[in-house]
């Protein structure tokens, strides 16, 4: 809709990002490194946490876009509330083998480590890419320390992301999992964006669809934005979309501090804002 009224090549503002236009933040471009260095060293957990919506799974989409090391076989599972030995049926079945119902943990687990064995003796490497790392059960995370275990001639067989939200961090450090807490080699964080970085990442959006400053935008707008979306891009997105909707329909060249308010209470009528601005503004009324 407000693509073609306002002459976009493409919708700046969709929930799932491009990988190619990434809004590249300070903490967004440390954990990126992180997961470099970590795959250039290959040994060692890497942990990587942030909020929902501030970008995890783009950066994982980034890492595998930009990765040119045909050596590396990735593997990447989406987590659910898995047990150790569901965890365990997804790699497998990811790799490429077979298990059924009476296939037992041992046994599982003793399939996953031929075959790891065998990528390994042809100079390949294994990475397996956990997101949503913080559903998984404490079974599942002792899981993921026997894959650590996994060694040949002193290197490991399987290398080993973390991606989840921030409360995977403490749960990591709690007993009984010291052992797997202890091979992590790096840990990051993926902060919101501050109110500058906001308006950054608002204006990179733009100008990626040769945005040609129509509409303009009032300097306030972005401030508005920032609080409303406690600077996490997934929130800022569906704000900014509906934003240009309004504008469109309201034939607007210019979107001032009282349009987004209007979007806002409207977003805000519709419980669509993040959980605490809308509990903070039931509050306030």
């Amino acid at each position: 809709m407000y693509i073609d009224y306002y002459g976009f090549t493409a919708d700046p503002f969709r929930l799932m990002p491009d990988a190619k236009e990434l809004y590249m933040h300070p903490s967004f471009r440390k954990a990126l490194s992180y997961m470099q260095y970590a795959l250039y060293k290959g040994e060692g957990i890497v942990l990587v946490t942030g909020q929902a919506g501030v970008g995890k799974t783009a950066l994982i989409s980034k890492t595998l876009r930009e990765q040119g090391d045909y050596e590396l076989m990735f593997t990447l599972i989406d987590c659910a509330h898995f047990s150790g030995r569901e965890l365990l049926v997804q790699f497998a079945a990811s790799c490429g083998l077979r298990t059924d119902d009476n296939s037992t943990l041992s046994s599982i687990y003793a399939q996953l480590n031929g075959h790891l064995r065998t990528v390994r003796q042809q100079g390949k490497r294994s990475v397996l890419l956990l997101d949503e790392a913080h559903l998984l059960q404490d079974e599942a995370l002792e899981a993921i320390h026997l894959l650590s275990n996994l060694h040949i001639e002193g290197n490991p067989l399987v290398q080993i992301f973390l991606i989840g939200q921030p409360e995977l961090k403490a749960r990591l450090l709690a007993p009984g999992l010291e052992q797997l807490h202890q091979r992590i080699i790096a840990t990051s964080a993926i902060e919101a964006l501050t109110k500058a970085e906001t308006q950054g990442y608002i204006l990179q959006q733009l100008t990626s669809v040769h945005w040609n400053g129509n509409p303009g935008i009032a300097e306030t707008v972005f401030t508005a934005i920032h609080s409303a979306s406690l600077g996490i891009p997934r929130w800022i997105n569906l704000i900014c979309s509906r934003m240009m909707i309004q504008a469109v329909a309201s034939d607007r060249q210019y979107i001032s501090l009282e349009d987004i308010c209007e979007v806002l209470n409207d977003l805000l009528r519709e419980d669509l804002l993040p959980e605490r601005v809308r509990h903070a503004n039931k509050q306030l009324t």
